[in-house]
């Protein structure tokens, strides 16, 4: 090898590996945002399977009957973790209290929770007639989050979903 073609062998492993780095972190974080996409699509269907289920009124005394009643979870109280501060750049596991709520509310009205770490905060609200679903993580540590968004509005008497999940900076 000449020293013509060790120069020439520098310069390209100089110009390719900041590029090849580049490429290898985008995919790395567009690997990690499956986990929002996914726990995103399970919660929408959770969401919907809520509603689905069957309820009886509060209010029915013995020996009267009455049709059954479909209702959105409530929204929960809660996003988990509390703040985006413990996702930033890193992984956060979450507590089985942090999925808290009742049968009607929140995490336990989805049948919802975590137990592996994650990189990503996610809410659920709900106004009784609409709801959406958040994940928001921060995989480069920058304070700028990505958003991933899905939901549902209650249209006569069906719950119809919203067509696409919108993503906001998806790979920040």
């Amino acid at each position: 090898m000449t020293l013509k073609d060790l120069g020439c062998s520098v310069v390209l492993f100089a110009v390719l590996a900041p590029l090849s780095l580049s490429a290898c972190s985008r995919y790395m974080n567009n690997s990690k945002a499956v986990e929002a996409r996914a726990s995103v699509n399970q919660l929408v269907n959770a969401a919907q399977s809520a509603y689905e289920r069957e309820q009886m009124p509060s209010t029915i005394s013995p020996g009267s009957a009455s049709a059954p009643v479909h209702a959105l979870c409530a929204s929960a109280k809660n996003t988990v973790p509390a703040t985006a501060s413990a996702i930033r750049g890193k992984k956060y596991v979450s507590m089985p209290s942090e999925w808290g709520g009742s049968p009607t509310e929140g995490w336990k009205c989805l049948h919802f929770d975590m137990s592996t770490p994650q990189y990503y905060m996610y809410s659920y609200k709900s106004d009784g007639v609409s709801f959406k679903v958040t994940a928001q993580g921060d995989l480069d540590g920058d304070g700028k989050l990505s958003s991933f968004e899905h939901g549902g509005k209650i249209s006569g008497g069906s719950l119809v979903l919203e067509a696409m999940m919108k993503e906001t900076d998806s790979l920040e």
